[in-house]
C-alpha cells in the first residue's frame, strides 16, 4: 500500500470510530440515559480534520458515510459542515441535506413551507435544522461551494440532484454568475419537474426584482 493510500485508510478508521461514538452517544441520549453535548464532542475531531482538509478527502469520506450515521448525528454534522467555507465541503453538506429531505418526508417539490409538518419531535428537530442550514448558506457560500456544487445538480440520485437545487436557490448572490446561468439554462429543461421549477425560479428572479422596483411606494 503506498503513502497516500495508506494515510486514506487511517482517516477512514479515525472517521468511522468517531461516527461510531457519536452514534452510541445519540442512542443514549434518545434513552434518556446520555447527554447530547458528548455527541458535539465525539464529532469535535471530524470537524477539526475537515477545517484543515484543504483537498476534500475527508469530506468524500463522509459522503460515503452518512447511511452510518444515525440521524441525530447527520444533523449535527450538517451543521457543522455548512460553517466550513472554502474547503470542499459543500457537496457534503448538500448529501447530508439530501438525507435530512428524505427523513422529513419532502420531494424538493414547491418550498419551505411544503415541507411535511413533522410527526416527531425528533423530525422536528430535523426540519429546523434543514432550515437553519438553508440560512447559513444564503449568508456563507460564494463561488467556491457553487463551483463544488456544480456536478451535483445534475447528479443521477434524485435526491442529491434536488437538495443541491434547493442550496442553489438559496444563494441568490450568485445567479448572475455565469456558470449559474448555464446551470439554470440546462435546468430548465431537465426532466425532473423539481429540477424545472427551482430552475424557473431562479430564472424569473430579474424581472421579479424589476416589478418591485416599479411598485410605488406607499
Amino acid at each position: 500500500m503506498d503513502q497516500p493510500a495508506r494515510l486514506d485508510a487511517i482517516l477512514s478508521a479515525i472517521i468511522d470510530s468517531a461516527i461510531r461514538r457519536a452514534n452510541e452517544v445519540e442512542r443514549s441520549a434518545e434513552s434518556g440515559s446520555g447527554d447530547y453535548r458528548q455527541e458535539d464532542r465525539a464529532l469535535d475531531l471530524i470537524s477539526e480534520l475537515l477545517w484543515h482538509d484543504a483537498s476534500g478527502t475527508v469530506a468524500d469520506i463522509l459522503v460515503s458515510r452518512i447511511t452510518k450515521m444515525t440521524l441525530g448525528v447527520q444533523l449535527s454534522l450538517m451543521r457543522d459542515a455548512v460553517e466550513i467555507v472554502d474547503r470542499h465541503t459543500a457537496p457534503l453538506v448538500v448529501h447530508l441535506l439530501a438525507a435530512t429531505m428524505a427523513a422529513v418526508r419532502w420531494d424538493g417539490h414547491g418550498w419551505l413551507e411544503d415541507i411535511p409538518r413533522p410527526a416527531s419531535e425528533q423530525l422536528e428537530r430535523a426540519a429546523n435544522a434543514f432550515v437553519n442550514t438553508l440560512m447559513v448558506i444564503d449568508d456563507d457560500w460564494g463561488e467556491p461551494e457553487i463551483r463544488d456544487l456544480q456536478p451535483l445538480l445534475s447528479c443521477n440520485e434524485q435526491p442529491v440532484r434536488r437538495a443541491a437545487w434547493v442550496a442553489l436557490r438559496c444563494v441568490n448572490s450568485m445567479w448572475h454568475a455565469p456558470m449559474v446561468v448555464a446551470a439554470v439554462s440546462a435546468g430548465l429543461s431537465s426532466a425532473d419537474s423539481a429540477v424545472r421549477s427551482h430552475a424557473a425560479y431562479i430564472a424569473e428572479e430579474p424581472q421579479r426584482r424589476l416589478d418591485r422596483a416599479r411598485r410605488p411606494s406607499s
